[in-house]
């Protein structure tokens, strides 16, 4: 009798615990997205980001790293992901490399264009990357 107690009690414990791991991992699957628009930004120009960067990736990493930017800068090329969302690379003092914003939606936006993007910063491989962004507003 008592393994058989002791057996049932070891299942429920078992049970309560694999209960518990689909439970938290169903919630992790189904967290929503971070919105960029529902959060206050840190406002900086496309230059100025870079330069901080291309500086010290380290202090930049600590100030920007997963924060929402407020971007300021001139469009210098427009594409598109494999998703077939917009892509945009602002220009900065550098020739080659510039910040590379992943717009969460396909937005019209033209080389040459002055624009304010707003989007989680993720870090700096040559450029620096902005994911989730919208365009704010459209200089004219």
């Amino acid at each position: 009798m008592k393994k058989i107690f002791g057996f049932l009690f070891l299942a429920g414990i078992v049970g309560m615990v694999a209960f518990y791991m689909l439970y938290m991992l169903y919630m992790l699957y189904n967290k929503p997205h971070r919105n960029p628009a529902d959060e206050t930004s840190i406002q900086i120009t496309s230059k100025d980001l870079f330069d901080k960067f291309n500086a010290d990736e380290m202090s930049a990493n600590a100030l920007f790293l997963d924060n929402v930017l407020e971007v300021k800068g001139k469009v210098l090329e427009v594409t598109a992901n494999q998703d077939q969302m917009t892509v945009i690379v602002l220009e900065t003092n550098d020739p080659i490399f510039g910040i590379r914003c992943s717009m969460s939606s396909t937005t019209e936006i033209s080389p040459s264009d002055l624009v304010i993007v707003q989007g989680i910063c993720t870090g700096y491989l040559s450029d620096v990357i902005i994911t989730n962004a919208f365009l704010k507003e459209k200089i004219e």
